[in-house]
């Protein structure tokens, strides 16, 4: 969405498998409205859903990725999160103090199974509670797929979109007024 020649991107996390509604009900609401609105998201998918899902969850997905509105984005494999560099410094994460062994293998899990289950290469990655390390850039770096990287490290060769604003007070509640209040439009 262009606004004021600034590209705004909703970066939506965690579209989970629900057994009961194949989504969780907040995500058919984002979904309709972000249609409702003629705008468009970028969904991050948890590569250990796609092996829980069943076959509409991956149907719902794969039309997700292929309508104009959404894009799909590598999410991780387990979503772990403990801490990073800025909160609980001490405690691992899916990509943050674990091995780059360990930080390829989660990558490619996930990339793997999008291309397995959704038939689609999924081209942007983010990780679970933006917590990275050095060996997330080397895992990064390694895995051709990956053209974006959300809130990455400015010296990787991918695109590297940083963090413009924050839409959620407190997350995961997003709160249209407390963002309008912190906004800053330059």
């Amino acid at each position: 969405i262009i606004i004021h020649k600034q590209c705004v991107i909703l970066k939506a996390d965690d579209i989970i498998y629900d057994k009961k509604t194949i989504l969780p009900e907040r995500w058919f609401k984002f979904i309709q409205l972000i249609q409702s609105r003629h705008a468009k998201a970028a969904l991050g998918i948890i590569g250990h859903y796609l092996e829980k899902g069943d076959a509409t969850y991956c149907r719902l997905l794969k039309e997700l990725d292929a309508s104009p509105t959404f894009e799909l984005w590598n999410h991780g494999y387990t979503h772990s999160v403990g801490g990073s560099a800025l909160v609980n410094p001490e405690l691992p994460s899916e990509f943050y103090l674990t091995s780059l062994e360990d930080q390829v293998m989660h990558l490619y899990k996930t990339q793997d199974l999008a291309r397995q289950k959704l038939d689609i290469n999924l081209h942007t990655f983010g990780a679970p509670g933006n917590a990275i390390d050095q060996n997330t850039t080397f895992a990064i770096e390694s895995c051709p797929d990956i053209w974006i990287w959300f809130f990455g490290d400015p010296k990787s060769n991918t695109v590297v979109l940083k963090r413009g604003g924050e839409i959620e007070f407190p997350t995961p509640n997003a709160n249209f007024e407390e963002f309008s209040k912190r906004y800053d439009p330059h």
